[in-house]
């Protein structure tokens, strides 16, 4: 396990959080956005120590980054049935 500097967490949510689909594919964008999200992972990991809460908590983490990703995809995706 990697230390945790917060200015590094800061910058990773940061970066993740600006990261802009662009001209890349969903597939390259998802990509690009779990390299961060698997770097914050290991900078910053679950601190559940029951199994139940590490499920709850995983599960909560990855609907939030689905939202993540979900609102930096181009606009003219958002209504399509490409998405799913």
């Amino acid at each position: 396990m990697e230390a945790a500097d917060p200015m590094q967490i800061y910058d990773l949510h940061r970066k993740a959080n600006t990261q802009k689909q662009g001209k890349d594919t969903l597939d390259d964008f998802w990509n690009k956005l779990q390299a961060i999200w698997m770097t914050i992972d290991r900078k910053q990991p679950n601190p559940m120590k029951c199994s139940d809460d590490i499920t709850t908590f995983n599960k909560i983490k990855q609907e939030q980054r689905l939202y993540q990703f979900l609102t930096r995809i181009d606009e003219k995706l958002k209504s399509s049935e490409e998405i799913f």
